[in-house]
């Protein structure tokens, strides 16, 4: 597991296809560390992953910048396909 700060660091040395973002992580949760990425990097796809309510994350997914999210336990297919889905909208936007 790659902690905030680290998941940081990272993005600005290395290129990833997509971020899976854990929302409640120790130090900088899920949203703080969206919201420092999106400083220089908004071109990257990031899924939030979390147990929390939808309506708790669908009320932060616009305002933090998350290109989509799933619920944990989750299914493999309705995880493969919110990650599909966020890698094709960045793909459409830098188009």
């Amino acid at each position: 597991m790659i902690l905030g700060r680290k998941a940081i660091d990272l993005v600005k040395v290395k290129a990833f296809d997509c971020i899976l973002m854990d929302l409640h992580m120790p130090g900088l949760n899920g949203y703080e560390t969206t919201e420092h990425i999106r400083e220089f990097n908004r071109d990257i796809p990031i899924v939030a992953l979390t147990a929390a309510s939808s309506e708790e994350v669908e009320f932060k997914i616009e305002k933090y910048e998350l290109d989509g999210y799933v619920l944990k336990p989750f299914i493999t297919s309705e995880f493969v396909e919110a990650l599909n889905k966020a890698i094709k909208k960045h793909k459409r936007a830098t188009a």
